[in-house]
């Protein structure tokens, strides 16, 4: 395990960045064990209670587990993690993972289209409104991000139209995930590229209760994303979507 010192700014989280992208390298696989408390700290030149708290960053992560007499062992992050662990592995060690961008896509379509479908069955005058305001909201943004965070706004109130806390609690994981990476979205939301045409016809169909058309225009809407994102996602290295 090739570990250099590191600084004392932010120290027990440069220590869980340093061993987390270690992992998703595959330098370190699940079972292995990772070097003692004691030796952590000599390796990063920091102290034990640092290693400790970077250790629990990770461990909350699913990447790694404190066995007792069995030293720090490395989880299998697929079958234990969360969707908190889902933006480093999007972009490990800040280059996007075309493959794993194709999967967020992917389930970002099936979600959203089934936070439509919910929506219109549920939502309420107030929810009208607020999806009304938000459409708004779009045609008046003058840049790519602000239209992605009227996008995010938009769906986030399909959620909360939809009354159900388990959707809302994943769109809230979801969020940091989509935010964080913005740049990589970046392209839909050009000037050439974009328009609120979709969100205008999901907003009929939930205002008439027609659940299949509010999922369908949404299932629609985002095939015609991956069709623009996948091309670029497909070549080697690192993914630009600004360009």
């Amino acid at each position: 395990m090739d570990i250099a010192p590191i600084s004392r700014k932010n120290v027990s989280e440069q220590v869980a960045e340093s061993i987390r992208d270690t992992i998703l390298a595959g330098s370190l696989s699940a079972g292995d064990r990772l070097p003692s408390e004691r030796e952590l700290a000599e390796r990063f030149e920091v102290n034990r209670s640092s290693i400790r708290e970077a250790l629990g960053r990770l461990q909350a992560l699913g990447m790694v587990e404190t066995r007792q007499g069995g030293g720090i062992i490395v989880r299998d992050f697929l079958a234990d993690g969360g969707l908190a662990i889902l933006p480093y592995l999007l972009s490990p060690n800040g280059a996007t993972d075309p493959r794993m961008f194709t999967d967020v896509l992917e389930v970002r379509a099936a979600f959203c289209s089934f936070l439509a479908e919910q929506a219109a069955k549920r939502a309420s005058a107030s929810d009208l409104a607020s999806l009304r305001q938000i459409l708004l909201g779009l045609e008046a943004a003058e840049t790519p991000f602000e239209r992605q965070r009227q996008d995010f706004e938009f769906f986030r109130t399909l959620a909360d139209a939809t009354g159900n806390r388990v959707l809302i609690l994943v769109l809230n994981a979801i969020r940091r995930v989509y935010l964080e990476n913005a740049i990589l979205f970046e392209a839909l939301y050009s000037n050439e590229q974009f328009s609120s045409d979709p969100h205008q016809r999901v907003v009929a169909a939930v205002a008439a209760g027609d659940g299949a058309t509010a999922a369908r225009e949404v299932r629609a809407w985002m095939d015609l994303d991956r069709q623009l994102i996948e091309p670029l996602a497909s070549g080697p290295g690192p993914l630009d979507l600004a360009e």
